[in-house]
């Protein structure tokens, strides 16, 4: 496709979900043009190396998607997070953008401190192994997200229809399945994977990585940003959930070459 064509196809993906993803109706549709417009906005991050603009764009997308289902029956409430204390993972430009956040703040120190108290229990822990370990967030203050508008998009929609059964499972271990609506678990899947999928197509590492390990780098190593955006797998050899690369998942797949017309 020639200039013209591209700008004309792009103007009609942002349009197409200018509303944000509207998970409710499954519409496959929705997230190729999402994994398009945020191709394409990478590319500025690319020339700025920052992820700030695309991921403030995201998030405020993930945010009006959250509005077509919010009639879903969840009892999360303000001050509720059992959900704070179990494995969390993100992928890298989710981890930048938490980690711009705390410096815009200025709690850099603070923070980090509290990432290594977390480390010090979740350290060197695999998915399964964190299974059984109760360790709050280490950014959690007072049972809230100090960085809650920059938090990633599997903490957005870690939502809930009976918060009694997260106090059990997540602080009990007594193994309850999560009564999570499958509209907020369409959601999710539909931004991670329109996410995941710009990335790969970009040359960038897009894989999740364990959140308490990956801040520490974000916190210590200033460039790794920059370093990340150039192709470098700054993350290698943080945990993660699967060693397999979710481009296999065959829906993914079929998305992406839809989206871009070649397969992954």
């Amino acid at each position: 496709m020639d200039r013209a064509e591209y700008r004309r196809q792009l103007k009609l993906d942002e349009k197409s979900i200018a509303k944000g993803i509207d998970s409710s109706k499954l519409d496959a549709d929705q997230i190729v043009s999402l994994m398009r417009v945020i191709r394409d906005k990478l590319r500025g991050c690319l020339s700025r190396s920052s992820v700030t603009s695309l991921m403030y764009y995201l998030y405020q997308n993930v945010n009006l998607g959250a509005k077509h289902i919010a009639d879903a029956p969840i009892s999360c409430t303000k001050g509720c997070s059992h959900c704070c204390n179990i494995w969390v993972d993100a992928t890298p430009p989710e981890v930048f953008y938490t980690a711009s956040a705390i410096r815009s703040q200025k709690r850099q120190v603070n923070a980090l401190t509290s990432v290594e108290v977390a480390i010090a229990t979740t350290g060197g822990l695999s998915f399964d192994g964190r299974g059984d370990v109760v360790t709050p967030c280490p950014l959690l203050d007072n049972n809230l997200c100090s960085v809650y508008d920059a938090r990633p998009i599997n903490c957005r929609t870690a939502v809930s229809a009976d918060a009694g059964v997260c106090e059990r499972s997540y602080l009990h271990i007594s193994g309850e399945d999560i009564p999570t609506p499958v509209v907020w678990m369409a959601l999710r899947q539909g931004y991670g994977f329109a996410l995941e999928g710009a990335l790969h197509h970009a040359g960038l590492v897009p894989h999740a990585v364990e959140w308490n390990e990956a801040l520490r780098i974000a916190l210590t190593a200033p460039d790794t940003e920059a370093r990340w955006l150039a192709g470098e797998d700054v993350f290698a050899g943080v945990a993660r959930a699967t060693d397999e690369p979710l481009v296999q998942n065959p829906q993914l797949r079929e998305l992406y070459r839809e989206a871009f017309g070649v397969a992954p």
